[in-house]
């Protein structure tokens, strides 16, 4: 059964409009080498200094690393500080 796209989806693509004007996916914004802002997060599931988990529409953003920290959290952006080493998502269940 196919998929259809939403009416936004659709006029984005009719004005060749970029993906990050769509406000269900996930921006990742890697800044340097020890920083990544995170926008249009739905929450924070778990965190420690070695993991970070945030909820998507897409999954569960991982992001795994060392001494990282949320030095900045608004309802829709984190911005995480540390040294990170990998970003993957996960599908919860």
């Amino acid at each position: 059964m196919k998929k259809r796209k939403s009416l936004g989806a659709r006029l984005r693509n009719t004005f060749e409009l970029p993906d990050d004007l769509d406000p269900h996916l996930v921006l990742l914004t890697w800044i340097g080498r020890e920083k990544l802002l995170v926008e249009q997060h739905r929450g924070v599931v778990g965190l420690d200094a070695g993991e970070i988990r945030l909820l998507s529409e897409q999954g569960t953003v991982v992001i795994t690393g060392k001494a990282m920290q949320l030095s900045e959290l608004s309802q829709s952006r984190a911005l995480i500080e540390g040294e990170m080493n990998g970003i993957f998502f996960a599908e919860e269940s």
